[in-house]
């Protein structure tokens, strides 16, 4: 019945897990993981699309050496809308269109990282980022479960310059910076010491007395003081004198001959006579 068949259908579809079936992805690092857990997330560009389920380790004999390999599993429902044009163009639905996606990825620059979750932890995770600048890495999309290139994380490069830090910090000559330091702070504080103790009065005596040599020449030229007076008094003789010489010249200017015969007597201006007097008035 149709309604029965609804409803087996509701059920069916809440049984189903929300984020579809898994994928398995597997990762070789040439470095250690220290920090990286089982359930640490894996990000593709950000965003939590699965977790590792296995960090083990490997032996390669060509160089003798032991990677670290890391085992994923992802959802790629969980890619939202990307995920629902992949399923559009038929990429995922089999593993083959896949690995040929993954492959087209790989070839601009898709590669696994760790990096570092946490500092105060010291926790990793996985990150699935495109790094154009990565060297070119070889794909084979026939190995299951699929195998996608790595690159180093940038927490083993910062652990290296702690490291060469601290080991230049070790071959400082701290304790002779120290003495040394010592040194020139007990030089300076004698030297203020005596800047304090010789110098300082002898620049206060030196300006009080600049002080007295100004306040006298302020007196010096005060209005009343004694030789603004005895100033006053030469100009206005000068001026005197001034006014005498003037006068000579214009004598010698219209008497000429004054300067041979000497300046002429000057006759006294004649007394007027006495006006006549009224009879009745007695003299």
């Amino acid at each position: 019945m149709p309604g029965e068949f609804t409803l087996y259908k509701n059920e069916t579809e809440a049984m189903a897990p929300p984020d579809g079936e898994p994928h398995y992805l597997r990762m070789r690092f040439a470095q250690a993981l220290r920090g990286l857990e089982v359930g640490a997330p894996v990000e593709f560009v950000g965003v939590n699309i699965g977790s590792v389920v296995a960090v083990d380790l490997g032996y390669e004999p060509r160089d003798k050496s032991f990677p670290v390999i890391v085992t994923a599993k992802l959802y790629p429902r969980r890619m939202g809308q990307a995920y629902e044009v992949l399923a559009a163009q038929g990429k995922t639905e089999s593993e083959e269109t896949l690995a040929a996606f993954v492959g087209a990825l790989v070839n601009r620059g898709l590669r696994a990282q760790p990096r570092s979750a946490s500092l105060l932890t010291g926790k990793l995770y996985i990150a699935l980022d495109f790094l154009p600048d990565s060297p070119r890495a070889a794909f084979d999309g026939s190995i299951r479960p699929l195998e996608l290139p790595t690159v180093n994380g940038t927490f083993q490069a910062l652990e290296a310059n702690v490291g060469r830090l601290v080991n230049k910090m070790n071959d400082l000559p701290l304790e002779k910076i120290t003495a040394d330091l010592d040194t020139d702070l007990k030089d300076l504080h004698e030297t203020l010491s005596e800047v304090h103790t010789r110098l300082v009065p002898t620049a206060v005596d030196t300006l009080s007395a600049l002080h007295g040599t100004l306040d006298s020449v302020d007196r010096t030229l005060d209005f009343d003081s004694p030789l603004q007076r005895g100033l006053t008094d030469t100009l206005s003789e000068a001026r005197s004198t001034l006014q005498s010489v003037r006068e000579l010249a214009d004598y010698v200017d219209r008497h000429p001959d004054a300067l041979l015969r000497g300046r002429r007597a000057q006759k006294m201006p004649e007394r007027p006579a006495a006006a006549a007097l009224p009879s009745d008035v007695k003299p």
